[in-house]
């Protein structure tokens, strides 16, 4: 995994903390730390396993995004025109 994904992680995390009883740069050390142990300790995610990287994010990283939230901001004052389909 390269520096640069979780560096790009670690920001992204900072940005749309949604813990209230942890601060961002605490949450995203933690996050990332966890991420890192468990690359670290598994030989399968050292060898490439999409499978269960896909599932380390889903488990790790997922629940401190709010995606809807994210796309908001990113689209700025046009989230308005935007309609179910495109939320």
């Amino acid at each position: 995994m390269s520096s640069k994904w979780i560096a790009a992680l670690a920001a992204s995390i900072a940005a749309i903390a949604l813990a209230a009883d942890v601060a961002p740069d605490e949450l995203v050390k933690k996050t990332v730390d966890e991420v890192l142990a468990v690359i670290r300790s598994d030989k399968d995610l050292l060898a490439g396993n999409q499978q269960k990287l896909v599932a380390l994010v889903d488990a790790k990283v997922l629940p401190n995004f709010d995606f809807s939230r994210m796309t908001q901001l990113a689209m700025g004052r046009n989230w308005k025109d935007a309609n179910d389909a495109q939320k």
